[in-house]
């Protein structure tokens, strides 16, 4: 064998070698679970709150879900069995929905969230109560869907957030002004609490 053969072998043999390592480590590197976070902790996901609403017979009648998005919190209401409008949608400063019984269903709700003490009802976004979320339309066949971004609220530990508090649907649909009270839109329909997942 010549001198030139000898040599380009032995390359040939190391380039063979370099190739098996390189083929180990890829198989030792992806040995993990695909999707897996990463082990250093900085993987978190999105905070998120749901509520089941029940109506003053008890039934389960809609699903709120909330989640923590860049420009807010993200909140999306879900009716069904509801009667056909438009329909005021607010979280309440409240830490339950209380009794569904007596001369205003859900009072323990109490008002509409309001933790800048605005005193003023200007709809999703104004200068009014944070809690105001607008209305949800609701179809001939009973359901209904609100998908928002409330740029003041969140799911943190300070007094926007919504953790733990109760979303009331309302029986009339908000006007969004003050005139009447709270946007006209009167008694409490259906209401569930926000809890955190």
């Amino acid at each position: 064998m010549s001198k030139q053969l000898r040599r380009l072998s032995a390359v040939f043999q190391s380039m063979k070698a370099a190739l098996a390592t390189l083929v180990t480590l890829v198989a030792v590197a992806g040995a993990g679970d695909v999707g897996e976070p990463p082990a250093s902790g900085t993987f978190r996901a999105a905070p998120k709150a749901k509520a089941v609403l029940h109506d003053s017979a008890g039934a389960e009648v809609g699903t709120v879900d909330a989640e923590a998005v860049g420009g807010g919190l993200r909140v999306i209401v879900k009716v069904h069995d509801m009667p056909p409008g438009e329909h005021g949608v607010h979280v309440h400063g409240g830490a339950a929905c209380g009794s569904a019984a007596g001369p205003e269903a859900f009072a323990g709700a109490g008002g509409h969230l309001d933790p800048a003490h605005a005193n003023s009802h200007d709809g999703l976004n104004g200068s009014g109560h944070a809690g105001d979320l607008g209305n949800i339309l609701v179809a001939g066949d009973g359901k209904g869907k609100l998908d928002v971004v409330a740029e003041r609220l969140d799911l943190g530990n300070d007094n926007a957030s919504v953790a733990g508090k109760p979303v009331v649907v309302h029986t009339l649909r908000d006007n969004l002004t003050d005139k009447p009270e709270n946007g006209g839109s009167d008694g409490r329909w259906a209401c569930g609490v926000l809890e955190r997942q």
